[in-house]
């Protein structure tokens, strides 16, 4: 789209493009407690370690309105602790499901949602101690992904104008349109004419010449 304003001057020119740009970002924290049955003997938890997240299947839901990533992956959490005289290890594999809602960055609307998901924060252990239940260690663990979504919309973009030709607003082109005709000519000085110089000073001590009339 295109105009024209008053006396000629052109307004700024847009064009509707389809392109591929980022919908919007998000992150998503996931906490859970892994618990870890039929450790015979525990006497105390020495400590507790967490593994990668592996990520695995991401599907995107936008059937409530907002727009959410589910991501699926897995980590493995390791425990030590020490049964009777000894101490032993446990390694168990964990899923996971980490729900990221994803923020719109426009009003836009797009087709072709794509997804790609990044670990922000790796799954850590916090608080690891044993269960009521018998024989068995409840570790906290939590982990933050992060997801972005990109698709299809349409997009104006500004146009540049022909060379040599300036784009001005409608408000710029009447006021050049209504600006009086300047006069043709030397322009006034705004200071005034300019001073003539002054004439010599006159010296005293010349001699007036004498007239050459004289009576017969």
């Amino acid at each position: 789209m295109s105009g024209v304003g008053v006396g000629g001057a052109t307004t700024q020119s847009f064009k509707e493009i389809i392109t591929k740009a980022v919908y919007g970002r998000g992150e998503g924290t996931a906490h859970g407690v892994v618990t870890f049955p039929h450790l015979a003997d525990v006497k105390k938890v020495l400590g507790a370690t967490a593994t990668e997240f592996r990520v695995g299947d991401v599907s995107i839901d936008n059937t409530g309105g907002d727009v959410v990533a589910s991501v699926n992956g897995q980590f493995n959490v390791h425990v030590w602790y020490m049964c009777g005289e000894d101490t032993a290890v446990a390694k168990q594999v964990v899923s996971a499901t980490v729900e990221i809602p994803v923020k719109p960055m426009g009003r836009e609307q797009y087709n072709g949602l794509s997804v790609r998901v990044w670990v922000v924060k790796q799954p850590e252990c916090g608080t690891a101690t044993i269960s009521a239940v018998k024989d068995s260690v409840e570790v906290e663990v939590d982990a933050t992904l992060a997801a972005e979504l990109t698709g299809e919309t349409k997009l104006k973009v500004a146009l540049l104008p022909p060379a040599g030709l300036e784009p001005v607003s409608s408000d710029r082109a009447v006021e050049r349109g209504s600006a009086k005709p300047r006069p043709t000519g030397s322009p006034p000085n705004p200071r005034g004419p300019a001073p003539q110089p002054s004439p010599p000073p006159l010296d005293w001590d010349d001699e007036v010449p004498k007239s050459t009339d004289h009576d017969d």
